[in-house]
């Protein structure tokens, strides 16, 4: 089955089909290593130019994030979760979504715990473009836990606004410093 699909990137959003094969598309994404978009255009961040490629082969590793669409879990497979607000900034995009974890389990801590490719449901991303910020909403995008810069859980009684910096999360060397930006601000680009 063709699927929806739109590619965060450091540099340009990429959007085409994706033949997605009986899964769950989180799953399928997480999965491989390399992905085959048909139809494909890629849009410059910096100034909007596109490019049209009828196959692209793309890296799953040079994706900060990716909105598709596409069939869920099954629904018999489905385990209880707790929701977590989460905000998270991925090189120039900032998401906002739901992180689903065991109950009990620290939904920070989680995230180096998981996969490659992390879902967020009710999810918001903030996508810099030439002509400013532009803010899409989504039932689920995935985000790439490799590529996280800086991340929070917001509005929780435990923690108001735990920023954290993605090393401190993942137990990864400083790649850069927390610029922590209001969700309004336009973000810089890199």
């Amino acid at each position: 089955m063709l699927v929806e699909f739109v590619g965060y990137a450091a540099d340009c959003t990429v959007t085409g089909k994706l033949e997605v094969h009986g899964t769950r598309v989180s799953d399928a994404i997480d999965g491989i290593a390399v992905l085959t978009l048909h139809n494909a255009t890629l849009t410059s961040l910096l100034d909007g130019r596109q490019v049209f490629e009828p196959e692209l082969v793309l890296d799953r590793d040079e994706l900060l994030a990716v909105r598709t669409g596409g069939p869920g879990g099954e629904v018999a497979r489905r385990i209880r979760t707790v929701r977590h607000r989460l905000r998270a900034e991925l090189g120039p995009y900032v998401v906002l979504g739901q992180l689903h974890v065991k109950p009990g389990a620290s939904a920070l801590r989680s995230l180096s715990a998981r996969r490659k490719i992390v879902p967020l449901t009710d999810a918001t991303i903030l996508v810099p473009t030439e002509r400013g910020v532009e803010a899409y909403q989504t039932p689920v995008i995935l985000i790439n836990v490799s590529h996280i810069d800086a991340v929070s859980l917001v509005g929780t009684d435990d923690s108001p606004w735990e920023l954290r910096t993605a090393d401190q999360v993942l137990g990864r060397e400083m790649l850069q410093p927390l610029q922590d930006r209001p969700l309004g601000v336009p973000l810089h680009r890199r």
